[in-house]
């Protein structure tokens, strides 16, 4: 992480690039700074009075929000009331330099505004815009709001999460903001190396749904199903494709995450905790193949410790 003084200089292959982030929350200050860490020079646009409204979000020290303060680092900040007339001139007057801005009001909002595509490119007509929502700027749920949990929950992931025949499961971290925040910095880069490649080009309009970056992650959940008919459920921390794929306690008193996922890390890990033999040279197939779910994940650990 590269955090700037105020005397420090932008360093970074972006240098140069131009961002105006009218962004809130997570997942749009996210992509913003991760082309910030890389040298673009990024300014924070918030609504006067409370402002972003992470900033309200825990924990706090001396006054001051720890989240925000992270996730809007390497940024300038100004305050700017885009649905006042004044402050939509000085929004014009800003995107006269900037090469891309960034913004997460629900779908259509800036239009009712009066700040649409046509209105941006007009004043700027090489401006590429992100649009980062929760379901699209498209389709009949494009009007819904939403938040990383809701889009967790409906991609599927929470519920791949879990213990085995347990309620599905949040993780302590909103990690569908992190994917849809990564997905929507690689398209604003793939946009503006459109326009090197295209100098008369208009910028490009990026509508990145935060539920579909969700699928696409998870996008072999579709695949076993479509191929196997199967549905992935909890399997608490046990790999469901290898093992030893879990997180084991350990003889004084601390826990080892182990993926063992193929047969010469497999090899490894046995020689490593000094196992004579080993699971292939006993068994005839390595422990990465099949035998991993039912000796070491299913309640038979005396076959392992008899195995190795």
């Amino acid at each position: 992480m590269r955090v700037m003084t105020q005397t420090q200089k932008l360093s970074g292959p972006l240098v140069g690039l131009r961002i105006l982030d009218m962004s809130t929350v997570v997942a749009g200050p996210f992509a913003a700074t991760l082309l910030a860490d890389l040298g673009a020079d990024v300014i924070k646009v918030e609504l006067p009075g409370k402002g972003d409204p992470l900033r309200e979000l825990a924990p706090h020290k001396n006054d001051v929000p720890l989240w925000w303060k992270v996730t809007n680092r390497n940024k300038k900040g100004i305050t700017l009331d885009l649905r006042k007339p004044d402050g939509k001139a000085l929004l014009k007057r800003l995107l006269a330099d900037r090469d891309v801005l960034i913004e997460n009001f629900r779908s259509g909002t800036l239009d009712q505004w009066g700040i649409t595509r046509e209105w941006l490119q007009e004043i700027n007509p090489r401006l590429t815009i992100l649009r980062v929502t929760g379901f699209g700027q498209t389709g009949p749920y494009r009007d819904r709001p939403g938040f990383a949990r809701i889009f967790e929950a409906m991609s599927g992931f929470t519920r791949m999460c879990g213990e085995e025949g347990g309620s599905p499961l949040h993780l302590g971290y909103p990690i569908s903001d992190a994917i849809g925040g990564l997905f929507g910095a690689v398209g604003v880069l793939s946009a503006l190396y459109y326009l090197k490649q295209h100098p008369a080009a208009r910028g490009q309009e990026i509508d990145c749904s935060m539920t579909e970056a969700m699928l696409r992650t998870l996008d072999f959940l579709a695949i076993e199903y479509d191929q196997l008919g199967a549905i992935r459920t909890g399997s608490g921390n046990r790999s469901q494709y290898a093992a030893p794929g879990n997180i084991y306690a350990t003889g004084d008193g601390k826990w080892a995450s182990i993926a063992a996922s193929t047969q010469s890390i497999f090899e490894r890990l046995c020689a490593a905790l000094e196992l004579k033999g080993g699971m292939t040279a006993n068994l005839g197939f390595g422990i990465s193949a099949m035998v991993p779910r039912i000796l070491l994940e299913e309640g038979h650990p005396e076959a392992v410790t008899w195995a190795i």
